[in-house]
């Protein structure tokens, strides 16, 4: 066996990162515990933050958007590429928010190539990545046809906000990884066992209410995360009628961009299993106020 001294020292700093790593993620929170709060951000916008304990402790963040006022706006991302097998440049939801000046911004669907081996990971921000399902952002479209597999938040169309497989006549849409509510009820067969960070969309039964819910999760002591059928009710419990997911996981993050101050990321994200720590993805829902 080598002596210790002769351990190069690269071992040493990647053994370091990731016990510092592990003990972000599993010592969040303490004694700063969060508090459930409500606060109006904007007229016509609204942010809940919910702790809840049962059936373990999870950390809810609920924004409800007004749509169809007029000083809100949609925008899902623009691409950098238009005409690209691989139309995005990865970014962070901060980013994304800072970029293109949005109030409200939330992660959008998933995205390939995709991979995370800690300190070898993929993409970083400006990396040139594709989503996974349609995308329609003004005159841009991804992979679009009028039989999706896969459910689709809209903008513009029949109503301000809607959730369809179909996307008619929708300036912005992005695609979700699966319908979670459907005329008011959890969809049948929804996973109630794994515990995960979550993000979800949904819209209320008059198409003008969209309620953006993202989840913390991997965090031992401050949020451990949602089930998909737990996600589902969470979103019925605040009005949806229809309802889909977004990209969960490490992607999760949910940003408030005040013009006189520098952006705030309301949630918890988790990426690399380090708390705070922001993915870069491809897509994101942006709101306006004006």
């Amino acid at each position: 066996m080598q002596p210790f001294t002769k351990i190069p020292r690269v071992l040493l700093v990647i053994s370091t990162l990731i016990l510092i790593s592990f003990a972000c993620a599993t010592m969040t929170g303490g004694d700063a515990q969060p508090q459930s709060s409500t606060e109006q951000l904007y007229p016509g916008v609204t942010y809940i933050k919910e702790v809840r304990t049962s059936p373990r402790r999870m950390v809810v963040h609920i924004v409800k958007i007004n749509m169809a006022k007029g000083n809100i706006q949609p925008l899902v991302t623009p691409p950098d590429r238009p005409d690209g097998g691989q139309p995005y440049n990865a970014r962070t939801t901060t980013e994304f928010a800072q970029q293109n000046n949005v109030q409200i911004a939330i992660n959008g669907s998933g995205f390939t190539p995709w991979f995370d081996y800690k300190l070898i990971y993929f993409p970083h921000s400006g990396d040139k990545v594709a989503p996974i399902g349609p995308v329609v952002s003004q005159n841009f479209s991804f992979l679009v046809n009028e039989e999706q597999k896969a459910p689709m938040l809209m903008f513009n169309g029949k109503r301000p906000v809607d959730i369809s497989y179909i996307l008619g006549n929708a300036t912005y849409a992005i695609s979700g990884t699966r319908m979670l509510v459907n005329d008011g009820q959890v969809e049948p067969g929804l996973n109630n066992f794994s515990v995960d960070p979550r993000s979800a969309a949904g819209v209320d039964n008059t198409g003008q209410q969209l309620i953006l819910v993202v989840v913390d999760g991997r965090q031992s002591g401050y949020s451990k995360g949602a089930t998909l059928q737990e996600l589902a009710q969470i979103l019925i419990d605040h009005g949806a009628d229809k309802a889909l997911e977004l990209d969960g996981g490490g992607s999760s993050t949910l940003v408030l961009n005040r013009r006189d101050s520098a952006p705030i990321v309301l949630n918890s994200p988790i990426h690399q299993g380090i708390p705070g720590n922001q993915r870069p993805v491809a897509t994101h829902i942006g709101i306006f106020v004006k």
